[in-house]
């Protein structure tokens, strides 16, 4: 059984991330995107899976850790 609803508006990196989150977490959710695909601001946020151009330390850890989670997480629905 669900803990509840949640939506989530923006399919973008960070949406989705939010959504799969509460998904493992036993939430229902809905991801609302405007566009078919992600855009915007997903670029922006693309440090967030590519280490490249990531300082050394917490920057670059958080950005592995993420590659990471997405990588593990493909395929689910």
């Amino acid at each position: 059984m669900a803990r509840g609803h949640i939506v989530v508006i923006g399919a973008g990196i960070i949406g989705q991330a939010h959504a799969l989150t509460a998904l493992e977490a036993g939430w229902s959710v809905t991801l609302l995107e405007r566009d078919g695909r992600s855009l915007g601001a997903s670029v922006r946020n693309f440090g967030t899976l590519w280490p490249i151009g990531c300082a050394f330390g917490p920057e670059r850890d958080q950005a592995l850790f993420g590659a990471r989670r997405w990588k593990g997480s493909r395929g689910r629905s």
